[in-house]
């Protein structure tokens, strides 16, 4: 399926060819496949992209479907859930990417599983790595998007450990502070009475990043 000499270029043409052979050749080798390199897939510019695979190829499977057990991929949300629970930085990564990818396609599938994503947000935003933590500010941004106003307050104790996620981020590399303060607008457009309670604490993370520091004064 996959060549491991291939380059970066060559893996993305592999990818998308399996996307669109999906239809034609059958879906559950292909998705064998992909869960298999993404485990042993060590370049993270590749994992991304295969994640980003996965997660469109389970989102177009699960859409058309009321329930998952009737979709084209019925122990989708099983797998994912194993594949996290392999417990490495690269795994937890993936399994945040995926989701930000399914959750535009079948948000419904994962209603049943509040205390699970909740936990995976939690546990991602206060992760020691910085993509990890990106990802599950992309993640959990995606979550609130889709869910009613009343069911994203179940969600408001994680703002902190968001915001402290972002700072973070600003601090260790400002492209992916930058990707996170997008996500951070995102959500406040698409839901902006999550911030009522932690309004205080959002106005004061945003003055400690505005504020110069020492040495540029």
């Amino acid at each position: 399926f996959f060549n491991d000499t291939a380059t970066t270029e060559i893996y993305t043409e592999q990818i998308v060819g399996s996307v669109r052979c999906v239809q034609e050749t059958g879906v559950h080798g292909v998705k064998r496949e992909l869960f298999v390199h993404l485990m042993q897939e060590p370049e993270r510019k590749v994992r991304h992209f295969v994640s980003d695979a996965i997660g469109e190829i389970a989102g177009t499977l699960l859409s058309d479907a009321e329930t998952i057990n009737q979709s084209e991929w019925p122990d989708f949300i099983q797998t994912l859930f194993q594949y996290h629970g392999t417990n490495t930085t690269e795994s937890f990564d993936g399994t945040l990417k995926i989701l930000t990818n399914v959750l535009n396609y079948s948000w419904e599938m994962f209603q049943p599983h509040n205390n699970e994503l909740f936990q995976l947000f939690k546990n991602g935003l206060e992760y020691n790595n910085a993509d990890v933590k990106l990802s599950a500010i992309q993640a959990f941004t995606t979550w609130l998007s889709v869910l009613e106003t009343k069911e994203c307050k179940h969600y408001e104790q994680l703002l902190p450990s968001m915001l402290k996620a972002i700072v973070d981020l600003l601090n260790e590399n400002e492209y992916q502070g930058q990707e996170a303060l997008t996500s951070l607008c995102d959500m406040a457009e698409s839901e902006p009475k999550f911030f009522k309670k932690n309004f205080s604490l959002l106005f004061q993370t945003c003055l400690l990043y505005t504020s110069p520091s020492p040495r540029d004064s």
